[in-house]
């Protein structure tokens, strides 16, 4: 089921994408609190697209295939029902108008070209005017992950000289809610300030000022929702983000994993099918061919019986 892009916004892929965007353009997307992710194989794409069919996709098509490669693969994607709604924008490094007007009409690419030179303002603001075009924010102000099974996701404060341990559920640079099991509550109330809460995030330690915004209290669990006040060092909103993109990052590898582990297992299952074939289409041949020599052989006994039979008379 498509998703309302308005509301959710789009992922947005940069398939091949030159130094300059791999190096500092996505940091800088980031930060603006876009859901960027860096792809180095076309098949993998692909499955990807299938996922997240309303993505907005950069094509390098200065690297790994000739135009004419890239060409026919964007129509096979374009043309699927499934990608219709995909927005594809070109990358290249070339500056000459007259080739990029021809890129642009020969692929029909919707999301326009991005011409790449040293110019990384130039850059970055041709990318944000069309990821703004293309509603990639949606109503998104903040990325967030959803860590539930991150076992290495916690947040722990100390409260009337109790501490807490807390699993975090989800996690944004704006915010997170963190569930704490149990039956006992903790005795803290809505806009109540907590101060050097720490954030663990594999490994990431946050020190913060921590808001509890919203709680919500059920039979063997209490979830808060908590806002970031302050933190201790001006790298926290940094190491949330840095932890965010990571995990999104790992979602999207397992999702390929997934993919490609199915394939082979189908490829696999198809052959080991056609070797059960063929050995049971062999087997039924050399019966058939085993069985008139046997035939024969009776016949023969039976011939040599009824003429013993004759010579004993």
């Amino acid at each position: 089921m498509a998703i309302d892009i308005s509301i959710f916004g789009r992922k947005i892929f940069f398939l091949f994408p030159p130094p300059l965007i791999q190096n500092e353009v996505i940091e800088i997307l980031s930060r603006a609190e876009y859901e960027v992710y860096c792809i180095q194989d076309p098949e993998k794409m692909k499955i990807l697209l299938s996922h997240f069919p309303e993505s907005m996709v950069y094509i390098n098509v200065d690297a790994y295939m000739s135009q004419p490669e890239w060409l026919t693969y964007v129509k096979k994607l374009r043309q699927s029902v499934a990608t219709s709604d995909t927005v594809f924008s070109l990358v290249t490094n070339s500056g000459n108008e007259e080739y990029k007007r021809k890129l642009v009409y020969d692929f029909e690419a919707k999301g326009g070209i991005l011409s790449v030179r040293t110019d990384i303002k130039a850059t970055v603001d041709t990318i944000m005017n069309q990821l703004e075009i293309y509603k990639c924010h949606g109503r998104r102000r903040y990325i967030r992950t959803y860590c539930e099974n991150d076992n290495l996701a916690k947040l722990n404060f100390i409260f009337n000289e109790q501490k807490y341990d807390l699993k975090i559920r989800d996690i944004s640079v704006f915010g997170t809610c963190a569930y704490y099991p149990g039956s006992i509550r903790i005795p803290v109330k809505q806009n109540q300030v907590i101060k050097n809460a720490l954030l663990i995030l594999r490994g990431l330690n946050i020190s913060c000022d921590i808001v509890v915004f919203n709680i919500n209290e059920e039979q063997y669990s209490t979830t808060f929702v908590f806002l970031f006040k302050s933190f201790s060092e001006s790298s926290g909103k940094d190491k949330i983000r840095k932890y965010v993109r990571q995990n999104l990052q790992a979602k999207i590898d397992s999702i390929i994993s997934y993919a490609v582990k199915a394939e082979s297992d189908k490829n696999e299952n198809s052959k080991t099918d056609k070797e059960t074939d063929s050995k049971e289409t062999s087997e039924e041949k050399s019966t058939n061919v085993e069985k008139p020599a046997e035939e024969n052989k009776n016949a023969s006994d039976s011939s040599q019986n009824n003429l013993g039979g004759i010579l004993a008379f």
